[in-house]
Formats: C-alpha cells, structure tokens, sequence
C-alpha cells in the first residue's frame, strides 16, 4: 500500500468555513489555553485564541480524569492565535490538519509523526511562515529546498515566505492552494520535462513574480493565482489553458505568450486578456480570420511575415492598432536581418505592446 498524504478538495472553495461538525456537538474542555472538543477517547483542537508564542501539542489530555488522545486540528482551530511556532509530541497521534488551521502569525512548523491529511486549503495565507520541520518518523511528506511536498514530490504544499528562487521537481504534477502567497518569490525554475499540470488557487499571490514560463504541460491555472503581483508576462507552449477566475489580477500591463494552436479558456466576466500567439519561430501571427472562442473575451494581436507593412492590413477594426502592428513588423525584418538566430525571448521582448 503506497504512503501517500490524503488531501481533501471539497466542490467550492471553503476560504470561511463552518466549523466540523463534530466540533459543534461533543463536549467541549479547555487546557492551557487550547480549546479541545471531546468525543468518547479522542480530542480535537477548534478555534483557539491562544496568543502564547510557541505552542507544542501533546499526544493526549486529561479531563474530569479521563483520557483523551489528541488526534486533529478542526477548521480553523489556531486561525485566530497569535502564535509564532507549531510543535507536536513525538508521540502525536495528530493526522490531520483541517481548513486554514493555522495563523498568519505562524513562522514555524513542525510536521507530526503520524500526519497524513491536509484538508483543502488547510494553510490559509500563513503569510509569516518561513520554517517547516517533518518528524522523522513520518513516511508521508517531504522536505525539499525547504519546501514541503508529499513523499514522491507530486504535490507542493507550502513554500517558505522568505524564498526568492522556486526550483521544482521535474515530478511535482499540482501545486497546492496558497502554497507561494506571500512569499518572497520572484523566480520559478521548471525543468524542461516538467510534469506539472495544476497551480491552484492563489498559488503564488502576494508574490514579488514578474514574469513566469509555463512548461507545455501546465492545463490548469487556479482562480487569483497571480493576485497582486506585478505580471508583465508569461508564456506556454501547451495545447490548453484554463485560467481561472481573475486569475491576473486585472494586470492592463500583462500579455499571455501562447502558441499559435493553444486554446486558451476561462470563465465569463473576467477582464479581458492581452494574448499574443506566437509561431514555430517565435514570431507573432494574425489569422485570416478571428479565432472562435467560448466562455472568453480576449484581445488578441497577431502578425504574420506574410503580412506586408504597405496597404495590406487583414481586417483590422483599429488604425491606430493596425500602425502599431506594422511598426512592430518592421522591427521584426530589421532584427532579423541583424541576428536571425536571436533568442525567442529577445523577439518577444522586441513586440511588446507599446503605450500610445
């Protein structure tokens, strides 16, 4: 039987859940400070206020002379303390962390011997947390470059606030809700053969990012995955996109680089996406014809060297767009006949929309 972490993904996102229910009908029993819901031999721990700066779990409590083992952070249980640090017994039975049950306060981590679950955005923002610990006796999870991923490094959980440079495993196939937000980032490093297919939501928001290159494989971008980030651009030469709901942040600045056959989707109602589709040499086009596309607005630029910066301008609705393109074109003849082997990023660079 593989030993793999369970993560729950309810149907929508519980950013503001309800307590469990179990937390709103058992018995309920306070001890230094933490607040434990009772049940025949076991407790969990829900919504604690405790502002103490370090707080270490035990395996077990002991209340009105009973015993009872301590086996789950419930929804929100340390959302609302001010706790600098998160420690467990080495002997926890803790397994399993429920829904943004942990607070931004947090800077430290420790991972419990016998955890296992992770519950759909169990680390909230946890805008301060910078370092994570795994008990050595756990067989579930994995530290790498500081960052916390399950055993075979598919999924990655959490991100270190203070880390500037993300270099992910060539094996990590979905990075999980909140995983980068607030950090320090402003680089992402994917492996040529990466396999990563899922950025969830909010990912990497609050991040110092100005540009990323999505790996062909990347089909799935969460909703606010790039919330307050200055995006100037980025790039995929994947055959599909799904962008979720304001996923860039309304950025007026940012353009999508895809290639000429990618089919980009997202929701209606989101602000309109600047995409600029690129060809097998890296040079934007303009169809024939506009694409048809569903469930999307986008404002599209595409040139072709078929197109010749004279009198004939395929269909274009605005003159003003149509000079812009040709003046774009001409810059593309003349580097090309400087340096016909510039790099796909120095051609992009050259057709970035200017400011009228």
């Amino acid at each position: 039987m593989s030993k793999h972490p369970s993560v729950i993904f309810p149907a929508e996102i519980r950013r503001n859940s309800m307590p469990d229910k179990f937390a709103m009908l058992q018995e309920k029993a306070e001890i230094d400070g933490i607040n434990y819901q009772l049940d025949s031999f076991t407790a969990r721990i829900f919504r604690s206020n405790i502002s103490s700066g370090e707080v270490t779990i035990p395996s077990s409590i002991v209340h009105n002379g009973k015993s009872y083992i301590v086996t789950k952070l419930s929804n929100h249980a340390f959302e609302r303390s001010t706790i600098h640090s998160l420690r467990f017994a080495s002997d926890s039975e803790v397994t399993s962390f429920g829904t943004a049950c942990l607070p931004d306060t947090l800077e430290r981590l420790q991972i419990s011997a016998r955890l296992r679950e992770l519950e759909y955005c169990f680390l909230g923002n946890a805008k301060n947390l910078t370092k994570i610990e795994i008990d050595p006796e756990n067989p579930y999870f994995s530290i790498v470059d500081g960052c916390l991923y399950n055993r075979d490094l598919t999924i990655l959980y959490i991100i270190p606030r203070n880390k500037r440079i993300l270099n992910l495993p060539q094996q990590t196939v979905r990075i999980n809700p909140y995983a980068g937000s607030y950090s320090a980032l402003n680089k992402i490093n994917f492996p040529d053969d990466s396999k990563l297919k899922v950025i969830d939501n909010a990912a990497f928001a609050s991040t110092n990012l100005t540009e990323v290159n999505f790996p062909p494989s990347v089909t799935q971008l969460g909703n606010f995955c790039f919330e307050n980030v200055s995006l100037r651009k980025a790039t995929t030469a994947g055959r599909m996109l799904s962008i979720g709901r304001d996923c860039f942040d309304k950025l007026s600045s940012f353009t999508l680089f895809v290639s000429e056959d990618t089919v980009v989707k997202e929701p209606s109602g989101n602000s309109p996406i600047k995409i600029v589709r690129l060809n097998a040499d890296g040079i934007p086009m303009i169809p024939k014809e506009p694409p048809k596309l569903t469930e999307q607005k986008h404002v599209e630029i595409r040139l072709t060297e078929e197109t010749q910066p004279k009198n004939k301008i395929d269909r274009l609705e605005d003159r003003i767009l149509s000079l812009e393109n040709e003046n774009r074109l001409m810059k593309i003849k003349i580097g090309n006949v400087k340096k016909r082997m510039l790099e796909l990023e120095k051609k992009m660079s050259i057709l970035l929309p200017q400011k009228d």
